[in-house]
């Protein structure tokens, strides 16, 4: 995988139609540039609430909203900002290591 020092948003793809739902699938080597080595979600927080703030020296992680919509703050380790709004299933954030992150859940 090449090394990238900036969160970018990131697509998989959306599988189905509206009368029989859609399903979205993460897969190494497919369509994921790295092996997973965990899986984990958040919910029930509470909206406007901040969490994260705060970097990883070495995991590199890709993020969905399967629900709702987030905001993500980001800053690379040369001090560049970004923010990022995920609000669709198949479409995510990837936050490479060392990459600050926040976020809020806005619903």
């Amino acid at each position: 995988m090449t090394e990238k020092i900036s969160a970018g948003y990131y697509e998989v793809a959306s599988i189905g139609e509206s009368d029989l739902g859609f399903i979205s699938i993460a897969e190494y080597p497919s369509n994921i540039p790295f092996k997973i080595k965990r899986v984990y979600w958040t919910y029930f927080t509470p909206q406007n609430v901040v969490r994260g703030s705060h970097a990883h020296k070495e995991l590199h992680q890709l993020i969905f909203a399967v629900a709702g919509t987030i905001t993500f703050y980001t800053e690379d380790r040369n001090g560049n900002k970004a923010e990022f709004i995920l609000s669709e299933p198949s479409k995510g954030i990837y936050l490479p290591p060392l990459c600050l992150a926040g976020y809020k859940i806005f619903s």
